[in-house]
């Protein structure tokens, strides 16, 4: 079955049709356990499935009904991050999300979230596919989205290039509500912020209520200047958001093994508690988890800060 036209993985029936592929073939694979379908119209090797990561999954759906859809459909949201490479903050969503002009009559249905807005000319095209430039993508994530995942996405265009004051011109053009909660992550948005896992993080430390943090900041050592993800100087205190895979990434780069590069990235932890007050490490796990992380933040003697509350006229 490996001579089936395929699009990221994806064999879709009217394509097969097209080229005069019978349907036949398609299901008997189906039937032999070979492929599996992934909506109507669209299938997958079934040995393929296990070995894809959490983009590589979210793709296929999002070609999947992007290929079976009878007209052309702009996607948007977590589905134009995507196709951007812009991050959110933990997994992708099941659904795919599209936009269309406010007379669509499209209902969302069938793993498809329908949005209805005005696209102007927030449109490009990538692989072939639709999609929400990246500043329209950044500002429907973050009037529709979680904080988290649309101050992942902020932070990743960001670092991509793109200004804050072209953030800024797509929230003006955007009508309907969702305005302020755009208007929070532009101006929370924060291109030093290296990774998404450091994006969720500081976003989690915001909504928790703790100061915020400084990010890359550089602590000397006998060694040299060390950066830290995070550090709340007037506290002493510092922190790193990583995860196993943290080191493996390390190894690749300085073409060490996984072992040795734990041992390097100790030592540095090691120089680094020297020249603060409090230390501490988290990752994806206290993330999930925010109880874990008010912890960690509490260990490093933050505080949260106190709400803001107007003060009462005298009656």
């Amino acid at each position: 079955m490996d001579e089936l036209p395929e699009e990221h993985g994806v064999a879709l029936v009217k394509r097969m049709r097209a080229m005069g592929v019978p349907d036949q073939q398609l299901r008997s694979a189906a039937g032999r356990a070979e492929f599996v379908r992934i909506r109507r119209g669209a299938y997958a090797h079934r040995s393929d499935a296990a070995r894809l990561d959490r983009d590589a999954a979210y793709l296929r759906r999002v070609v999947a009904v992007v290929g079976t859809r009878r007209s052309a459909v702009t996607l948007s949201h977590h589905s134009a991050a995507l196709l951007h490479a812009l991050p959110v903050a933990d997994d992708w969503p099941r659904s795919v999300h599209i936009t269309e002009g406010r007379e669509s009559r499209r209902r969302s249905k069938n793993g498809v979230v329908v949005h209805r807005s005005a696209l102007h000319d927030s449109v490009v095209e990538i692989d072939g596919m639709l999609v929400t430039s990246p500043t329209r993508t950044v500002i429907d994530l973050a009037a529709e989205g979680t904080f988290a995942d649309a101050v992942c996405a902020a932070d990743a265009a960001l670092r991509a290039g793109v200004s804050r004051e072209d953030l800024w011109a797509e929230l003006e053009r955007r009508p309907g509500p969702g305005r302020a909660r755009a208007a929070r992550v532009v101006a929370f948005a924060d291109g030093e912020a290296e990774t998404s896992l450091e994006s969720w993080s500081r976003s989690t430390i915001h909504e928790l209520g703790f100061p915020r943090p400084v990010l890359q900041f550089p602590v000397s050592t006998p060694s040299g200047v060390r950066r830290l993800d995070f550090a709340w100087p007037e506290a002493g205190a510092g922190a790193e958001a990583d995860g196993l895979w943290k080191y493996g990434a390390i190894a690749e780069a300085q073409g060490r093994t996984g072992l040795e590069a734990f041992r390097i990235e100790k030592e540095r932890e090691a120089e680094v508690r020297l020249q603060l007050r409090a230390f501490t490490r988290w990752g994806v796990a206290e993330l999930r988890d925010r109880e874990k992380l008010r912890l960690r933040l509490l260990s490093l003697g933050l505080r949260p800060l106190p709400s803001y509350r107007p003060q009462q006229p005298p009656r």
